[in-house]
């Protein structure tokens, strides 16, 4: 689907859907430019995602994100102008609006399809080494390798919550960088003049 598309489609209805097949992180970050935030993303009964589902954001911020997407979009057809201004495009440590985007939907993931599923698979595999375990203590040969695999699956859980929390927090960092590197033109600039470059 091209941009022009894709951005038509954020037009002020409350929720917006999109197939998965399309670039996600691009589409994430188009959609965040515009004023809206990932809500959920449907999946297959296999969790094979395939669809994002976007809500509009109301919030001040989002709502002056959006204006000035729009404004620069018409303007100069570079939504992403005041995201990732022009005159940081070739500096190393500035994010681009698709990175943005992936991680926006990687810490959805994470906040609201968490390691539930995971850490409840370890823990019934532990379990049940656990439990072998007990059985066949009479065969050390066997006894001794499943207490230290449920006890290996033990410790993976404990570090499956510390990995996530660590994931989020490397995750915020990246937005919060995405964020300061905001630049909103002002009619010295000229910028309106430039064209989508």
């Amino acid at each position: 689907m091209p941009e022009h598309e894709i951005v038509a489609r954020f037009d002020g209805s409350p929720r917006v859907e999109f197939p998965v097949r399309l670039n996600q992180g691009f589409v994430v970050s188009i959609a965040h430019e515009f004023g809206y935030a990932v809500d959920e993303v449907k999946t297959t009964s296999q969790h094979i995602a395939h669809r994002l589902v976007f809500r509009r954001d109301d919030s001040e911020a989002a709502r002056q994100r959006a204006a000035w997407a729009q404004h620069m979009y018409r303007t100069t057809g570079a939504w992403w102008a005041v995201c990732w201004p022009p005159h940081l495009h070739d500096k190393p440590e500035t994010v681009h609006p698709t990175k943005a985007g992936e991680v926006r939907l990687a810490l959805h993931r994470l906040e609201y399809d968490g390691q539930v599923r995971l850490v409840a698979v370890m823990l019934i595999v532990a379990a049940f080494t656990l439990i072998m375990a007990w059985l066949n203590r009479a065969t050390v040969g066997l006894a001794i390798p499943l207490g230290a695999l449920s006890a290996g699956l033990l410790a993976g859980t404990l570090l499956t919550g510390r990995l996530s929390r660590w994931t989020r927090a490397r995750h915020r960092a990246l937005l919060a960088r995405f964020e300061a590197q905001r630049y909103y033109p002002s009619p010295d600039d000229g910028f309106e003049n430039q064209g989508a470059s």
